[in-house]
């Protein structure tokens, strides 16, 4: 669990978030919830569609492993950069960093 000014901040979140309608309900609509620090990601990749991020190699590698799409949004210049040709050229998935194209 996120630790001091986060925890709070975490916590308030999550007092103010709205209960979910049903998915059928909200055709084309997503909810999103912050769950704060995760440890075992690994659960929530496997019951993904795709997975949103930007372009890490441990997550990139972590989604690979578990054949999960990934859609890029940004990366590191220079750092990072080279994962995004390696993602879409291996079509592993897809990079897009305007707002408009992730939704």
């Amino acid at each position: 669990p996120p630790a001091g000014p986060r925890r709070r901040l975490s916590a308030r979140l999550l007092r103010r978030a709205p209960p979910a309608p049903p998915v059928a309900a909200r055709p084309g609509r997503v909810s999103v919830l912050g769950l704060g620090f995760i440890d075992a990601m690994e659960k929530y990749m496997v019951a993904a569609d795709v997975l949103v991020t930007k372009a890490g190699p441990g997550t990139i590698a972590e989604a690979a492993a578990l054949g999960l799409p990934v859609l890029l949004t940004s990366y590191l210049p220079g750092q990072e950069a080279g994962n995004v040709d390696v993602v879409v050229n291996g079509g592993c998935g897809t990079y897009e960093e305007d707002p408009g194209g992730i939704a």
